[in-house]
């Protein structure tokens, strides 16, 4: 009597054990899942999104990633756009201002100072760091278009 007691309460213990490791499994698949979503949103691929499986809790904590992930991608073409029409907006006055410097430089010819030298070239100096820096901004604006192609291994080593 005392053995069967024993199996029943081995049995008991072993079939709780088993319903614990899958009902914890029903809950960490997918916050994993969605540790694997906030992942690639952070990677910046903003098309990634949780599966929503139930209404409970996780399911709740899915659809809110979802709408953060639309979120952050809103935000991130909105601040793209913004990016674009700013450098847009330096670049016509940058390239005016380039071209009176030139136009002084030659109006001024050989009669200019030293100083007058200096400060030409201190102006073309600034506007071509205003130029890489609007042109910068003009790439960050611009959507990546990635190419898949198989290259030979050898090809990238030489």
């Amino acid at each position: 009597m005392r053995l069967r007691l024993y199996w029943i309460t081995f049995a008991g213990i072993a079939l709780a054990s088993l319903l614990a490791l899958l009902f914890a499994r029903s809950i960490t698949s997918p916050v994993r899942q969605m540790a694997q979503t906030a992942e690639q949103l952070g990677a910046g691929h903003y098309e990634a999104r949780a599966k929503v499986h139930s209404q409970d809790e996780v399911g709740v904590l899915a659809q809110a990633i979802n709408r953060m992930a639309e979120q952050v991608r809103a935000r991130d073409a909105a601040l793209k756009e913004l990016s674009a029409s700013v450098a847009h907006e330096i670049r016509n006055p940058l390239n005016s201002i380039r071209l009176l410097v030139s136009l002084l430089d030659e109006e001024l010819g050989d009669q200019k100072n030293s100083a007058q030298t200096g400060a030409i070239e201190t102006l073309r100096y600034e506007i071509g760091k205003l130029n890489r820096f609007v042109n910068e901004f003009l790439t960050y604006a611009r959507p990546v278009a990635l190419v898949r192609d198989r290259v030979a291994a050898a090809s990238l080593i030489s």
